[in-house]
């Protein structure tokens, strides 16, 4: 673990969550949360609505295969994954995949 990651400190960000799982956090759009990277967002948002957050994620703590995670506009993936750190007033959204054809 990096120092960075270690010295992080919790911090208020919203967590803007898909209408499938808004029923399950009393049909808010978005909840506030503190934590210090998108892992530790994700457990603190699956000890608080726990039927949500097994939507959510996985039972090791991942998402699931079909939601991508932002942090403002950038994904995830293209940042640090779960240990992105988090800043103040950021907005963590999950995204459904969308496929067609």
């Amino acid at each position: 673990m990096s120092e960075a990651l270690r010295d992080a400190k919790p911090v208020d960000v919203e967590l803007a969550l898909p209408s499938a799982v808004r029923p399950h956090c009393g049909g808010k759009a978005s909840v506030e949360l503190a934590a210090a990277d998108v892992r530790a967002l994700l457990a603190a948002f699956a000890a608080k609505w726990p039927v949500g957050g097994r939507m959510v994620c996985d039972e090791q703590g991942r998402p699931r295969q079909h939601l991508n995670l932002f942090v403002g506009l950038e994904s995830i993936r293209s940042l640090r994954g779960l240990d992105t750190l988090l800043h103040e007033g950021d907005v963590v959204s999950i995204v459904p995949a969308v496929s067609g054809g």
